[in-house]
């Protein structure tokens, strides 16, 4: 019973962040790019150079920031490492204009932040690609059961699923990325 509270919750909470979005059933090719990328803060619907552009903005960690067109093809990047981009749109900043931000994710839980403290009752919304698991301790598989029914632990946002073993996933919450090697 509690396994399928949890996995209502962590689809309720997915769904919340990609289904808020203001967006058209023309443009679905950028609810799904939404989905797929982390990290981002905020995804922007601009004017630039006489035609409708989309801009995603990661909010640290030298991204880079895709300028997309209205066919989902990226233009140009910003940012990355360097701060340059790659170099296509060099005048974006200063030529974009009537932008409209379409989410703002700055006020959600990113991956490895808690979504969910037992002790306060706080609860944050996961960023948009991104699932609720508890945030519980690594065990044995035996134990995990044990961890999973205990309260105190609270839940953290992650991508799992991805094929790698993040520092807050483990074998107890993240089966799929941290397999039980004995």
């Amino acid at each position: 019973m509690v396994l399928i509270a949890l996995i209502f919750l962590i689809f309720s909470k997915f769904n919340q962040n990609s289904d808020s979005l203001n967006i058209t059933s023309n443009d679905s090719w950028l609810k799904e790019s939404i989905i797929e990328e982390s990290n981002l803060e905020n995804v922007w619907k601009c004017e630039y150079k006489n035609q409708i552009v989309y801009f995603f903005e990661h909010g640290c960690c030298d991204f880079m920031n895709p300028v997309y067109n209205k066919d989902g093809e990226i233009i140009c990047s910003l940012g990355g490492f360097t701060g340059a981009g790659d170099g296509k749109c060099p005048d974006f900043e200063t030529q974009k204009s009537n932008c409209e931000n379409l989410k703002n994710f700055s006020n959600c839980a990113k991956a490895g932040e808690i979504s969910f403290n037992d002790a306060t009752g706080e609860s944050k919304e996961c960023c948009a690609g991104l699932v609720q698991v508890e945030n519980v301790p690594a065990g044995r598989p035996e134990k995990c059961e044990e961890y999973h029914n205990m309260a105190g632990y609270g839940a953290i946002c992650t991508d799992c699923g991805n094929d790698v073993c993040e520092g807050w996933e483990n074998q107890c919450n993240c089966i799929e990325d941290c397999p039980y090697n004995p």
